[in-house]
């Protein structure tokens, strides 16, 4: 119950800190990069480039993954070269300096929380249906090895 309280509180500072317009980009930038996060901003995002091109005739579409790389996310200044930027752990945020990192690091530590929580979420997932599995084998297995237990299995499965 604890895990599930935390969890909640996490997404609603999410909620709070990237519902912020000089923020919405930073989110998207990183769940497009991580769809584990959320697979519907991927899919919607694929689908939305696909409407833009056939529907208006626009051949690239300029994506907020492009645009954040280009961009110190604490001052916003625009680089030319996204090599001129420094590029934090989770892969995604972009800082021109050191002093720019800091002070967008409380907004920008929520989303190495989203990534860890979700991998956490992930592992556990992957950890359950493993045992389930196993369960199964376990059964399956027993139910073989009693007396007329092979042929008795195979009619059932």
């Amino acid at each position: 119950m604890g895990c599930q309280r935390s969890i909640i509180v996490h997404n609603m500072k999410i909620m709070e800190t990237y519902t912020y317009p000089a923020h919405v980009n930073k989110y998207l930038a990183l769940a497009l990069k991580y769809p584990e996060l959320n697979p519907g901003f991927k899919l919607y995002n694929i689908l939305m480039m696909e409407f833009l091109k056939q529907n208006f005739n626009i051949k690239a579409v300029p994506t907020v993954e492009e645009a954040m790389a280009q961009q110190c996310w604490a001052c916003k200044k625009i680089y030319e070269d996204p090599k001129d930027l420094k590029t934090c752990d989770c892969k995604v945020g972009k800082y021109c300096e050191r002093k720019c990192q800091f002070q967008e690091w409380k907004v920008h530590k929520l989303l190495h929380q989203e990534l860890r929580i979700t991998q956490d979420v992930l592992l556990e997932i992957a950890k359950e249906e493993e045992a389930e599995e196993e369960e199964k084998l376990r059964v399956k297995s027993a139910l073989q090895n009693r007396p007329g237990g092979k042929r008795d299995i195979n009619r059932r499965l």
